[in-house]
């Protein structure tokens, strides 16, 4: 029987939940938020048959449930995780300040209306829009500076590369490096560590016969794609002023 209350419960829950937070946790009106922890409490009641003298934490421990809090904000991090996977043209997508979607480390002045960075500002204290809030609270949470911003997904039309990638085994590839003409060749990679670091590096030989070597580093926050394109990037510009 409390299974089947709980499922009912949760189905309920889910129905009322964002918009139970956006009022509580948004507008700061703790009384919805109060309002759902009540009906947490007597649905961990129903679950576990304990009296009402039970301490409130305990028994919702003991009932498997979570704190209405902690679930509300952990469905909005995730409304707004959908929101930045949209595509860059929905108009769902303008919800979340620009600043947050695209970042702020190479705005120049004007280019973003001013009130826009109020969810990185730490001493202001509100009241907020709902993607204000919704970038702050997202922002709390990364490990990683947000200033610049998310990738966005674009539609594009489908092409063929008009190029020919070829990967050789180890031999072949040092026969062909041998082999370069005359000229300058620079070598990049980017790899990713298992704690999260990224980076990229670049090799190259002289006229005069003395190799260099470049570091990149990005920290933490990117993927090993980032610190690849990054080698390619900065290779070409080596290729550029030298």
């Amino acid at each position: 029987m409390g299974k089947h209350i709980g499922n009912a419960f949760l189905m309920l829950l889910g129905t009322l939940s964002f918009s139970s937070a956006q009022e509580s946790l948004l507008y700061g009106q703790k009384d919805r938020l109060a309002g759902i922890q009540l009906m947490i409490n007597r649905q961990a009641r129903a679950i576990t048959g304990m009296l009402k003298s039970t301490p409130v934490g305990p028994l919702v421990r003991e009932a498997g449930l979570a704190p209405a809090e902690a679930l509300l904000e952990a469905r909005q991090l995730r409304y707004t995780t959908r929101l930045l996977s949209l595509p860059e043209n929905h108009p769902a997508k303008k919800i979340l300040p620009v600043s947050f979607r695209e970042g702020d480390q190479h705005t120049q002045p004007g280019e973003q209306t001013p009130g826009n960075r109020q969810w990185a500002e730490r001493n202001n204290q509100g009241p907020w829009s709902l993607g204000q809030h919704l970038a702050r609270q997202f922002a709390n949470i990364l490990p990683a500076d947000p200033s610049e911003g998310f990738e966005s997904m674009i539609q594009t039309t489908s092409s063929q590369f008009p190029g020919q990638i070829e990967v050789p085994l180890g031999p072949e590839a040092l026969a062909a490096a041998q082999s370069l003409p005359p000229g300058l060749a620079i070598w990049s990679d980017g790899s990713r560590l298992e704690n999260g670091r990224c980076g990229a590096g670049l090799a190259w030989q002289e006229p005069g016969g003395t190799w260099k070597t470049q570091g990149l580093p990005l920290g933490r926050g990117y993927e090993v794609f980032d610190a690849e394109l990054l080698g390619v990037v900065r290779a070409l510009q080596e290729e550029l002023v030298a």
